[in-house]
Formats: C-alpha cells, structure tokens, sequence
C-alpha cells in the first residue's frame, strides 16, 4: 500500500496538544459543599503539587485518537495496486482492412468489432495493462501497455478502417513479439467473420483469442485503385483496380467506372476463393472530374 499524499500525517500532530490537555492539572474553584463523600478523587487531585498529573484512561480521549487517525489516513489518501483478474497483459489487435466496412452487420463489422472490443476492457481487472494494435499497411501501436483506462478507449474509438488489404499476420507477429516474454498475456484479434491463425507458430500460441464480427465471409471488394495518363494520349487514361474474393468459394460479380456519373465501363467477373484479380480499364477524357469504381 502506498499513499499519494503522505504529507497529510502532519495532522496526526495535533495529538500532541490534545495529550497536554489532559496532562495538564485543572483548576478548580473552590465552593462549599454539603458532603465529599462522592468528590475523594477530586480532593486528591486537589492537594497534588504537580503542575501536570499521571494520565489516566479516559474513553473520551481514546475516540478523539482514533477519530484524528482515521481523518489523517483520509487526507492521505492510500492506495493499493491489484493485479488484474484474467491477465496481467492484454494486446487488442484491431482489423482496419476495407472488408470491416462490410454493413452485413449493423452498422458495420468495424463498429461491431470496436463494441466487442471496448466491452472487453471494460470487463478487465484494474491492474491489467492494455496495449492497442492497428493492423493497417504496418502494424502501429496507438496505445503503448498502460492502465489507463481512458487512454486505451480513446485509441479504440480513434480507429478507422481504410480502403486497405488485410495485414493481419503481420500485426499478430508484433503482438506476440511485444509480449515474447510473458506467457500469461492474452492477445484479442479482432476481425470480420472467421479467420483462424494460419501461420504454424500462431497455432501453438495458446495466448491469441480471435473475435470474428460479420455474418457471413463471401466479402468481395475492390482494395487497389489508381488512375494515370498513358504516353501514347493527350486526352487517354487507364483505371487500375484491383478486386479480391476474400469468401471460400467463387464468386460472380460486376463492376462499373463512372465519370462524374457518366458510364465508362461495366465488366463482369469471376474469381475463385481467396483469389485477387488486378484490371485495366482504358477510357479518355478531356477535362477532369471525378471516377468512380463501384461494385
């Protein structure tokens, strides 16, 4: 136990005068009385010599000692460190890829996802030290290990999934390398539907706990998306993108490039489970404006 305001047993000086009080021999006036029969303690007192008298046991005395010392250990204001009640080290690995954006739940996995996550936290022991992890093009810590509650909900909250591929591995790879030494940190991924470890070394980690947020994984989307002038054209351009099949089966769809709402093409395709398609799409223009890719 320690206390944050140690100054504060100064106060528990004040029991110095409160002792002299009762040292100290009290005057009395003298007045006639009928009897002394119930005065025999008064009356020795009285012929003692002595400026101060033998301190005697006085209930009195004892509750005003006791009530300074609670008031002093008050003002002090003690402390205790606990340990938390399931992990003394907590990773929070947040997927901000562009298929978190999916709205197969509502709002959205993402939201989902930061939910799950700050339910977590909230449930952890005060003791237990928190880091946060975003799985972006490179794995960042937005939250370095802390115990400070607001400062760790303030990083989930800041979160945000981008129009990105899936980094997962690599943030994993951080979290276990941050928490190398220490076999009884837990590492919480949270993701959109399942995604199990695939690396060997993950399966063997005891320590990861996958949260998968989505009600279904036949997630397509278009990750990649550029546009330049080619070299043989005033006025000619090609659209880069660049479409992934993130479910476990093949999946037919269409997409279409706009021009300021204008048309520039509608393709159609078909991509095998887990398969990523990269597409050239040509088209001029003379002006400028803004393109479009949609699925």
């Amino acid at each position: 136990m320690t206390f944050l305001a140690p100054l504060a047993f100064l106060v528990f000086s004040l029991s110095v005068p409160l002792l002299l009080l009762y040292f100290l021999k009290v005057r009395r006036r003298q007045r006639p009385v009928a009897s002394v029969l119930q005065w025999e303690s008064a009356a020795r007192e009285r012929h003692a010599s002595t400026v101060f008298q033998r301190l005697q046991r006085d209930p009195l005395l004892i509750l005003q000692l006791l009530a300074l010392l609670a008031l002093t250990i008050a003002l002090a204001r003690p402390t205790a460190s606990v340990l938390g009640h399931r992990a003394q080290k907590v990773v929070v690995v947040l997927d901000t890829s562009a298929s978190m954006k999916a709205t197969d739940v509502s709002p959205s996995r993402f939201a989902g996802a930061r939910k799950e996550a700050l339910a977590l936290v909230g449930r952890l022991g005060a003791g237990a030290e928190v880091m946060v992890v975003e799985a972006g093009v490179n794995p960042r810590v937005t939250a370095s290990p802390t115990r400070d509650r607001s400062r760790v909900v303030a990083a989930i909250r800041a979160a945000e999934p981008r129009d990105i591929p899936s980094h997962l591995r690599e943030a994993v790879r951080t979290a276990r390398a941050l928490t190398a030494d220490d076999p009884h940190a837990e590492i919480h991924i949270f993701t959109g539907g399942t995604h199990p470890p695939t690396d060997a070394a993950e399966l063997r980690d005891a320590r990861l706990r996958w949260w998968g947020v989505g009600r279904r994984s036949d997630n397509v989307g278009i990750t990649s998306f550029a546009i330049r002038r080619t070299y043989y054209g005033s006025f000619d351009y090609q659209a880069f993108l660049a479409l992934v099949n993130f479910s476990n089966r093949a999946k037919s769809f269409g997409f279409t490039l706009d021009l300021d709402g204008k048309t520039l093409a509608s393709k159609s395709l078909t991509l095998g489970p887990n398969v990523r398609r990269s597409v050239v799409v040509p088209f001029s223009n003379q002006g400028g404006g803004l393109v479009t890719a949609r699925l």
